[in-house]
């Protein structure tokens, strides 16, 4: 490789390592917590940050000039209205929930759920999706990051805090609408925190208590989230129109809708010509017939049962309890097989 293919290729993955690192600490959402990711406010607190609380593989964001070491940006996204400029190449806008319906998604959005009335929405946009498989337009464009997803429903892998919002006074908060948990002066004991994290991300502008009755009466806003995470990937290279279980229907004709099901499980997704696979933990796709496709969500209604499954599979596809108790087993060794993923173009 020649010294300008080779810059052009370390630019890029540059690029896609802040942008990744930036999609983290506006969701609130990384499966695997291995580094932790700093916004600071002020300029002022960079030295600090970097030298007393950053570990080897973190990612701090700070303005622009603050330190070589931290990645700068002019502006901000902490309200609605806001940009945020990283060097030539990224330019994120910031817009809260409910005004998104309204608008063209011209480029990298970031839509922030801003009080109760925008959590309101949020919530019939989920139910609307649930019961008639009809996804909110905005909310699937490639270009578009949802907010807070931790505490929007969206469980944690991890208990460890993974963002870390700091203020312009140098307070410490779990996201930029998240509790205060310390301080550059005052930080805290352990960064194990799961509770601040996850659903009280959002204190700053929702009552804890509207989003514990709001996930307790919808435990499937898990896989709600999960679901509009894969079709904003699917949008990137393919215009079709997919169908997803367990949103308006099933693939498996008379399987109840509201059976539970796990936000880690395979999501299954179909077309009229195509019908995926897709792994939330590490975000593949794989393409699969439609009679495996069909077994794939029996075990996902069943939790990975294989003998609930069978029965389901004799009672919806007519197979003999022993040909569906080998299908499942089968299918169940291949899907935890490491396989190549397909791309979805």
């Amino acid at each position: 490789m020649g010294s300008t293919e080779r810059h052009l290729s370390d630019a890029r993955k540059s690029h896609r390592l802040i942008s990744e690192a930036l999609i983290r600490w506006i969701s609130g959402h990384q499966p695997a917590a291995e580094h932790r990711v700093w916004f600071l406010e002020s300029a002022a607190h960079a030295g600090t940050i970097l030298d007393d609380f950053a570990e080897p593989g973190d990612v701090v964001f700070a303005p622009s000039g603050a330190d070589p070491r931290a990645i700068g940006y002019d502006g901000s996204l902490a309200e609605p209205g806001d940009e945020i400029v990283i060097g030539d190449e990224i330019f994120v806008h910031t817009q809260d929930y409910l005004s998104i319906a309204y608008q063209a998604v011209a480029g990298p959005t970031v839509v922030r759920v801003t009080g109760p009335h925008d959590f309101e929405v949020f919530l019939e946009d989920a139910e609307l999706a649930r019961r008639e498989g009809v996804f909110a337009e905005q909310l699937v464009h490639p270009s578009v990051v949802l907010a807070d997803q931790c505490a929007l429903g969206l469980p944690r892998a991890s208990p460890t805090l993974d963002r870390v919002h700091v203020t312009e006074t140098g307070e410490f908060r779990a996201g930029p609408s998240g509790p205060v948990i310390g301080s550059i002066d005052a930080p805290p004991r352990t960064w194990d925190s799961l509770d601040t994290q996850g659903k009280k991300a959002l204190a700053a502008v929702l009552d804890a208590t509207l989003t514990d009755e709001a996930h307790a009466a919808r435990p499937w806003l898990a896989r709600y989230l999960t679901t509009l995470d894969a079709l904003r990937s699917l949008r990137r290279g393919d215009t079709r129109s997919y169908r997803v279980s367990g949103f308006g229907g099933r693939l498996v004709d008379g399987l109840p809708l509201d059976l539970p099901e796990d936000a880690t499980a395979p999501l299954l997704l179909w077309a009229e010509d195509r019908t995926l696979l897709y792994q939330p933990g590490d975000s593949r796709w794989f393409e699969v017939g439609k009679d495996a496709a069909r077994l794939v969500e029996l075990l996902s209604v069943s939790n990975g049962d294989v003998a609930a499954a069978a029965r389901r599979a004799v009672e919806h596809l007519g197979l003999t309890a022993d040909v569906a108790t080998e299908a499942l087993t089968g299918l169940t060794t291949r899907l935890t097989t490491p396989r190549t993923p397909v791309t979805t173009s």
